[in-house]
């Protein structure tokens, strides 16, 4: 049975991830790019997937050193059955590697236990995140207010808006002085404000509903899993998920109103869609109806995006 090998985070589970991720990448740039040589295909896909197993290895780092991100076996299976899905409009950048790499730093630092001590230094922390966030691009600012979250922690709420402050400013004056000595510029890049893009972007394709869906799907299982009577949630767990709803939501809002620049536009919810397939997935009690759902999955994926090619 394919999904026993997932059932903890190993050396076995993460390779067979890797190999699973890079045939979803191939297939993905084969079917969307058809012109594109066979070995550039090869060498795109293993650097999205090395991209990817990063990703793995800090969710999985995280798992192994008993932290609060519970989800590092499931996702392992769940991550290539979503990249089959996942539509690709030329790949994905490397800005959105590394704010993928940020999104889950800031994850990790929601996941913790909080104390008083603690709580300040986590948003002190996710300061210095989010602003580089949004350095790269400033409509990921909207991640500052999944800082409202973590009021019910804060045991003065004027410290933590001093220890905010002081974070932002202090990693702004290292950018602009870091880009400075880089481009001669405060800014390397024109920044792309809000207000220029805020209209919904109506070039939806065909390939990117079958994407949709699936977004779709985790919607639902965040809200039945959320519903369970018989689910008891760590006050970390819950904050785990809610983060997850919130980065589903944000990335669904940056396609409806095209506040992505690069290329990928819907890479960065690949993450959370496949925390709440992996949910789905660990759901199912016996080995073969998780086998079943694992392949139909992937078989489903693959055909419409045959069918739509």
């Amino acid at each position: 049975m394919i999904t026993n090998i997932f059932k903890r985070v190993s050396i076995e589970s993460i390779v067979a991830s890797f190999f699973l991720v890079y045939l979803a990448f191939f297939f993905n740039l084969n079917i969307s790019n058809p012109q594109l040589s066979f070995k550039f295909l090869l060498v795109r896909s293993l650097f999205l997937t090395t991209a990817m197993m990063i990703f793995n290895l800090i969710i999985a780092y995280n798992e192994y050193r008993k932290l609060n991100i519970r989800f590092g076996s499931q996702y392992l299976i769940s991550l290539p059955i979503c990249i089959f899905f996942l539509y690709l409009d030329g790949g994905v950048d490397f800005q959105k590697i590394l704010i993928g790499i940020l999104i889950l730093l800031s994850l990790n630092i929601f996941s913790r236990d909080f104390n008083n001590s603690s709580i300040l230094k986590s948003i002190f922390s996710l300061g210095i995140t989010y602003t580089i966030m949004s350095f790269v691009n400033i409509n990921l600012s909207l991640f500052f207010f999944l800082i409202i979250f973590l009021l019910r922690y804060i045991p003065d709420i004027k410290k933590a808006i001093i220890t905010l402050a002081l974070s932002i400013l202090v990693t702004l004056q290292l950018l602009f002085l870091i880009t400075y000595l880089l481009t001669g510029e405060f800014f390397y890049h024109k920044p792309e404000f809000m207000s220029e893009n805020i209209s919904p972007a109506n070039n939806f394709t065909e390939n990117e509903f079958i994407w949709i869906t699936l977004i779709v799907i985790a919607f639902l299982i965040s809200f039945f899993y959320n519903k369970k009577s018989d689910l008891k949630f760590s006050s970390q767990n819950k904050m785990l998920n809610i983060f997850m709803i919130s980065w589903l939501i944000i990335t669904v809002l940056f396609r409806y109103f095209d506040l992505y620049s690069g290329e990928g536009k819907w890479s960065m919810s690949l993450i959370p869609a496949a925390y709440f397939i992996g949910i789905w997935i660990k759901r199912v009690k016996k080995d073969s109806q998780r086998d079943i759902l694992v392949f139909s999955l992937i078989f489903i994926a693959i055909t419409s995006k045959i069918y739509f090619s």
